[in-house]
């Protein structure tokens, strides 16, 4: 019984490491594009304000 019990908590482990790996690399890309919008749209406004003056 001890056994199931800690095979349970060894697949119960991999799974939390998988998920929180997964959650780690969704939010560098989500923070990679997040970075890559606002400086297209820094850059545009820059571009807009020169052509302004």
């Amino acid at each position: 019984m001890e056994n199931t019990k800690k095979g349970q908590y060894l697949l119960l482990e991999t799974f939390v490491g998988i998920m929180d790996t997964a959650v780690t690399i969704i939010s560098i890309i989500v923070t990679i594009i997040s970075i890559r919008e606002s400086h297209r749209i820094h850059k545009q406004q820059k571009s807009n304000r020169a052509a302004q003056r």
